[in-house]
């Protein structure tokens, strides 16, 4: 008897290889399913995006809460059930794909048009926070007053969690950018920010995310915020500045795990350099009227003139960043990503309140996508920092305005659609960050560098308590 189930399960072994390695032929059809979007409104041009990009698409509508949506699958086909597996480990390599988070493909063989959208295991991730300034306080948490590096870790969200909440995820942490690229310069107080594709593990940070000064430890304030999707942003600021022309080594071991208990496939190394420095008094620049007092541009980003298309809101002047190379012929920081430093600022920074703009040919076709430019402001002074989320593509949503075609020389690159904000109040209360102090603004073109954005930015003020003393930016 125990020989024949013996044989039986040789049989049935056998007829699953065949099944799997022998009957799919050439003509056979065995896709990777990535994952998928929901699409508000017109999602042609979004699949037409994708595809360029090399991935096969499928959609359908959806209904969801009485409102109709395009669900748009990615697909890669690789003929046979082998071929598929073997090329998930390369796929998960590509930027697009690490940018989203959509971290678990499932393979499937036949026509796209009939796969089915339930997964075997689906996962129970968190819902993304998007922190509100007048909330950061409720949400900032501290994990660790001091890490063997030195290091203070603030949380902020749920990007980083405290117990591993993914157990279907079986695929490893990734980084999907860095800011500064290798080799930048950066100024006295950084910043330095490592974008991943996914949650990270708090407990795993403390030993495996090391800054170096001239080979030497440099203890500083490490935040983690999540992006509109919900994944990680570490900011990484130093407690003491940067001495000018140092060089700065950032290691981020493979220890780092992500809410899965996913280790990074290797260490993750690169190296900076502490040469830029601003001068003047940046309280007396607020409205950028007086050229670059106490201002540095990093990328594609410089002073801007009121004209009939944008109108500073205070003064004739003010700042902006680009994700591209439209503003100044500067390109932005691997393509991606534009700054602007102001400071030191002396005194305990109490308040912060600035408009902006954001324009950008993500609008709207893009809006709900993993396309999500994204402007954040970084607040380091001498012993911490706080990292917040000015807006996005997703967080602005649909825009009803748009600039003329080349209204901005260059400007928008998709030469079909683009959209305008307007300007928006933006203030920060109960901040009490003691200075010296910096804040950076923050551009970044997210999930490629495709379709340029720009973020206007003027009359900052700032409350600075000096002792008995209140100071305000003039």
């Amino acid at each position: 008897m125990k020989s024949f189930f013996k044989r039986k399960r040789y049989y049935l072994y056998m007829s699953l290889f065949f099944l799997f390695f022998v009957v799919e032929g050439d003509t056979a059809h065995v896709y990777i399913s990535i994952g998928s979007f929901i699409v508000e409104g017109n999602a042609e041009r979004f699949v037409e995006r994708l595809e360029k990009a090399g991935f096969k698409t499928f959609t359908e509508k959806v209904v969801v809460k009485n409102k109709e949506f395009t669900r748009v699958t990615l697909l890669k086909d690789y003929g046979t059930y082998r071929n598929a597996r073997r090329a998930i480990p390369k796929l998960m390599r590509n930027p697009i794909i690490r940018q989203s988070g959509l971290k678990r493909p499932w393979i499937r063989p036949g026509d796209p048009q009939q796969l089915s959208r339930t997964k075997i295991s689906p996962s129970k991730k968190l819902e993304p926070i998007f922190i509100k300034p007048e909330n950061y306080s409720k949400e900032e948490k501290i994990i660790e007053a001091k890490t063997a590096q030195g290091h203070t870790i603030i949380n902020v969200g749920n990007a980083g969690v405290s117990t591993y909440t993914d157990s279907y995820d079986h695929l490893p942490l990734g980084i999907v950018q860095v800011i500064p690229g290798y080799g930048s310069s950066i100024g006295p107080k950084g910043p330095i920010i490592v974008f991943f594709n996914d949650r990270v593990y708090l407990p795993s940070i403390s030993e495996n995310f090391i800054v170096e000064e001239n080979n030497v430890v440099k203890p500083g304030t490490i935040t983690i915020v999540p992006n509109s999707n919900g994944m990680a942003i570490i900011t990484y600021i130093p407690k003491k500045e940067f001495e000018k022309d140092s060089q700065i080594n950032v290691l981020i071991k493979n220890g780092l795990q992500d809410d899965g208990g996913n280790a990074m496939n290797s260490d993750y190394e690169f190296s900076v350099h502490a040469t830029l420095s601003s001068e003047g008094n940046f309280l007396e620049n607020g409205g950028f009227e007086k050229e670059n007092v106490g201002i540095i541009f990093q990328g594609d980003g410089g002073l801007y003139s009121s004209n009939n298309v944008i109108n500073a809101p205070e003064g004739t002047t003010m700042a902006a960043l680009s994700t591209g190379n439209i503003l100044t012929g500067n390109s932005a920081l691997m393509n991606t990503t534009s700054l602007l430093i102001c400071g030191p600022i002396d005194g305990t920074i109490k308040e912060i309140s600035f408009k902006y703009n954001l324009v950008s040919a993500e609008f709207n076709v893009y809006v709900g996508s993993i396309f999500d430019d994204s402007a954040l402001l970084m607040v380091s002074g001498l012993e911490t920092s706080k990292v917040y989320m000015i807006t996005s593509i997703n967080i602005a949503g649909y825009q009803t305005n748009s600039l003329p075609f080349n209204a901005i020389q260059g400007f928008p690159d998709s030469d079909v659609h683009n959209g305008i904000t307007g300007w928006k109040d933006f203030t920060i209360k109960d901040i009490n960050i003691k200075g010296p102090s910096t804040l950076s603004f923050i551009l970044s073109d997210v999930g490629d560098a495709a379709y340029s954005s720009i973020l206007f930015i003027d009359d900052v003020k700032i409350k600075v308590e000096k002792g008995q003393k209140n100071e305000k930016t003039k």
